[in-house]
Parts: C-alpha cells; sequence; structure tokens
C-alpha cells in the first residue's frame, strides 16, 4: 500500500463487504488501522480475523513506519 492508507482502508472495508468471514480483510484492515494510530479498532479488526482465537489477542505488533500506539495499548 505504500503508506496509501485511505485507500488501504477502503479495500480492506470492501473486501469485508464483499466476504463478511474473510479472515484477510479483517487482517488487512487491522494492519491498516494499526498504521494509521487507530489501535483500539485495530485490535477489534484482529479479533474479527480470528474468531476462534478472538479472546487470545493480546497485542498487534505495529509496523516499522507506524505511529506509536497510544498509551494502554497492548504492545506485546
Amino acid at each position: 500500500w505504500q503508506k496509501q492508507y485511505e485507500q488501504a482502508t477502503a479495500e480492506a472495508e470492501r473486501a469485508i463487504a464483499l466476504d463478511p468471514n474473510s479472515a484477510f480483510g479483517y487482517d488487512s484492515l487491522g494492519f491498516v488501522l494499526m498504521c494509521v494510530g487507530r489501535a483500539e479498532e485495530a485490535v477489534e479488526a484482529a479479533k474479527k480475523a480470528t474468531p476462534a482465537k478472538a479472546k487470545k489477542v493480546t497485542a498487534i505488533v505495529p509496523c516499522p513506519d507506524c505511529p506509536p500506539a497510544p498509551a494502554g495499548t497492548p504492545a506485546e
């Protein structure tokens, strides 16, 4: 996505609209949301990407170009 976060968000949301059970769509959305500093929403997307493991989601590792996670966000 080369830092084209608005387009990446729209594409991930479209993938989810086409297939609401798309783990790839939710995973992609979570990654993009983390990159734009929307950590809480990213965690929720990650939970939807892996419904069987949703209770085990404790952290999302940000990409090197991402802004720092807000205080109180799981970081490990």
